[in-house]
C-alpha cells in the first residue's frame, strides 16, 4: 500500500499549500467501483470535499454536476447507490444535505461477527466445525476466512484488518486548475470503471521517495544495456529504451484486471495470456496525460534495486506544470551522456536512440529502468521529501558528470 507520509495524516485543505490531498481507504474503492462509473466518479467528488477527518463531506449533487460531465438526476441516483450500498449515510437532508463517508469495517460483511470469530478460533484449534456450525464454516470459505482440503480437514485463514489502507490522493484529481476537464472527468468519459480504479489503485503504490513513482513491484519499462567502451574507474554504458512495458500479474493492482482470453483472441494471437484489459487501461491513463514514464539509473533490473538518479533522456511532450522537475532530470541525462561521450574520445553512441552513462566500475549490474509517475501529486511530507532531495542533490550529480573527463576536452597545449 502507500507508503505516504504527513505531518497531520488527516488534514486536507481546500486552497493551495502542503496538505492538497484527501484520504479514501484502498478496500473501500474496491467495493465503490463494482457499482459503477458515475457511483466512482460520485465517491470521489464526496471525499474531495470531506474535512479534516476524511469522513464528513458538505459536497453533494451540486458538486458532481459542477465537476464532472454527470447530470444533476444521474448525479442523485450515484449518490443513492452509494447509500443503499452502506458505503455513504445521509445525516442531514433539506436543500444542504450532508453525508459521512463509511469506513471500510463499518461495511456490511466485511468483518466476522461474533459466531463467525469463534467457529473461526474453532477451526484454527485444530477441530472440525460442528454440524450446527457447518453454515457459518461455509460462509468462512466464501470469504476466504478458511480453506477446507479435499479430505474435509479445515484450515484457519486471515482475518480481514479494521485498519484502514489509506490512499493519498491530490485534490487536483477532482477539481484541476486547469481549463481542460478535470482528470476524474477524463477518465470517466473513458466508460470504463476499471480505468478509474486502476488510476486510484497506482496511488496507492506510488511511493516517490523510495522508488521515484508506482512501484516497480507493480510496472516498469527495460532498457536495453550495451558496453560502449571503459577510461579509467569508469565503463562508458549506452542505455536505450526497449519499448514494452511489464507488470507483474501477481500484483494485487493487477490481479483484478486479468480475464480468461476469449477463443477469438486466443486464434488472432496465441501469445494472449489475460493481461490487455489491464494494458489497455494503463494505455488510455498516459493518453489522458495522468501517466508519464520517467527512466531511472539504478542499482540493478531487480524490483527492489536502488535507485541512483532519473536520466529523462530528451523526448516526448513537453509539460509546463513539470517544467522544473522536468528540466533537471534533462540536465542529469544530457551531462551524463557528454561525460560518457568524453571518455569515449567525444564519440557518441551509434544508435540516436542510445544514450551514455558513465558508472563506476563495481557497480556490475547497473540498469536503466523506467518508473511509471503519475502526473498530479498529493502535497504529502513524502512527496516534500521527494522533491527537495531531488532539487538539493539534482545540480551536484550534474556537476559531477560534468568534471569526468574534463580534462580530456581542454584544448592541447601548445609546445614551448
Amino acid at each position: 500500500m502507500s507508503t505516504e507520509a504527513t505531518t497531520t495524516t488527516t488534514t486536507t485543505t481546500k486552497k493551495g499549500g502542503p496538505g492538497e490531498f484527501f484520504i479514501i481507504d484502498a478496500r473501500t474503492w474496491a467495493r465503490v467501483c463494482a457499482l459503477g462509473m458515475k457511483p466512482a466518479v460520485a465517491y470521489l467528488v464526496l471525499a474531495r470535499f470531506s474535512g479534516r477527518d476524511n469522513v464528513h463531506t458538505a459536497a453533494s449533487v451540486k458538486a458532481i454536476e459542477k465537476h464532472t460531465g454527470i447530470a444533476r438526476g444521474r448525479a442523485r441516483e450515484a449518490i443513492q447507490q452509494l447509500i443503499a450500498a452502506g458505503l455513504v449515510r445521509q445525516t442531514q437532508g433539506g436543500t444542504k444535505p450532508r453525508y459521512e463517508l463509511a469506513a471500510f469495517a463499518e461495511l456490511p460483511g466485511v468483518m466476522p461477527s461474533p459466531d463467525e470469530l469463534a467457529v473461526h478460533k474453532r477451526i484454527g484449534e485444530g477441530k472440525a466445525p460442528t454440524r450446527q456450525q457447518r453454515a457459518i464454516a461455509e460462509r468462512l470459505l466464501k470469504q476466504g476466512w478458511a480453506t477446507r482440503t479435499p479430505l474435509d480437514a479445515w484450515c484457519a485463514g486471515p482475518l480481514p484488518s479494521a485498519e484502514p489502507e489509506p490512499v493519498w490522493l491530490p485534490n487536483a484529481l477532482v477539481t484541476s486548475a486547469a481549463k481542460e476537464p478535470s482528470p476524474v472527468e477524463r477518465v470517466r468519459q473513458t466508460t470504463d470503471v476499471m480505468c478509474l480504479r486502476l488510476l486510484v489503485d497506482l496511488y496507492s503504490e506510488q511511493n516517490l521517495r523510495d522508488d521515484g513513482g508506482v512501484s516497480r513491484k507493480v510496472i516498469f519499462k527495460k532498457h536495453e544495456r550495451t558496453k560502449a567502451g571503459e577510461h579509467g574507474a569508469y565503463i562508458v554504458w549506452g542505455f536505450k529504451a526497449e519499448g514494452r512495458t511489464y507488470v507483474r500479474n501477481d500484483s494485487p493492482i493487477a490481479l483484478c484486471h486479468r480475464r480468461e482470453p476469449t477463443e477469438a483472441e486466443k486464434k488472432a494471437d496465441p501469445h494472449v495470456n489475460g493481461s490487455e484489459d489491464f494494458f489497455k487501461r494503463l494505455t488510455n491513463l498516459e493518453r489522458v496525460r495522468l501517466i508519464d514514464w520517467t527512466p531511472y539509473l539504478c542499482d540493478s533490473e531487480a524490483a527492489d534495486a536502488e535507485i541512483i538518479h532519473p536520466l529523462r533522456f530528451i523526448a516526448g511532450a513537453e509539460s509546463k506544470s513539470q517544467g522544473p522537475l522536468w528540466a533537471l532530470e534533462v540536465c542529469l541525462a544530457v551531462a551524463a551522456d557528454e561525460a560518457g561521450s568524453r571518455l569515449l574520445n567525444n564519440r557518441r553512441a551509434d544508435d540516436s536512440g542510445t544514450y551514455l552513462v558513465p558508472v563506476r566500475r563495481h557497480v556490475e549490474h547497473v540498469a536503466v529502468v523506467s518508473v511509471a509517475r503519475l502526473h498530479y501529486r498529493p502535497r504529502t511530507r513524502n512527496t516534500s521529501d521527494w522533491w527537495t532531495t531531488l532539487m538539493k542533490q539534482g545540480p551536484l550529480l550534474v556537476a559531477g558528470y560534468d568534471a569526468i573527463g574534463a580534462e580530456r576536452a581542454l584544448p592541447a597545449k601548445a609546445a614551448g
